[in-house]
């Protein structure tokens, strides 16, 4: 005869504790991950929104910049000099006008140049001819830092290579 084996009410083998405390701790886990990529994911997608109107103020800023002097800008201390509303149509964007992207997002102008520096970089060493000739999409004289979404599909590259092109136009006889 086989001896029965009674066990007090409430206890489980120990390997059901383990399992079900493996258990918990991987679905902990899983959230905590999950939680995590939802945070980055926003955290990167805010930035690349920032990005994005930071770079279309600055196209916009040189754009005038280049309707004003006739040239491409040297430094940004240049462009500091120039007054710029922040909602300022470009020249020869026409009706983009409208759309007012890149102007109504707060951009004091000068006073937030530290900030677009931070978020934009521009190649004041490019060849003013070199940009006129780029198609739009390849344009990169003007580019955020870090994580963007796509700027130049909002025709300001458009409207700077026209400003570009006509000042080199009125420059040469």
């Amino acid at each position: 005869m086989d001896p029965i084996v009674h066990r007090p009410s409430g206890c489980c083998p120990r390997w059901r504790l383990y399992l079900v405390g493996t258990v918990v701790a991987l679905v902990l886990g899983s959230l905590f991950a999950g939680a995590w990529m939802v945070y980055v994911g926003i955290k990167v997608s805010l930035q690349a929104e920032e990005n994005l109107h930071a770079t279309l103020f600055t196209i916009r800023l040189v754009d005038q910049f280049v309707h004003d002097n006739g040239r491409w800008p040297q430094s940004w201390a240049e462009l500091e000099q120039m007054s710029f509303p922040s909602d300022a149509p470009s020249p020869l964007n026409g009706e983009l006008a409208v759309i007012r992207i890149g102007g109504s997002h707060g951009y004091d102008w000068p006073g937030r140049s530290p900030h677009l520096q931070e978020r934009v970089s521009i190649a004041f060493d490019v060849d003013a001819q070199a940009i006129v000739t780029t198609p739009f999409m390849e344009f990169n004289a003007i580019k955020p830092i870090g994580s963007y979404y796509e700027y130049r599909d909002y025709g300001f590259v458009e409207s700077l290579q026209e400003s570009l092109k006509k000042a080199n136009e009125e420059r040469s006889p």
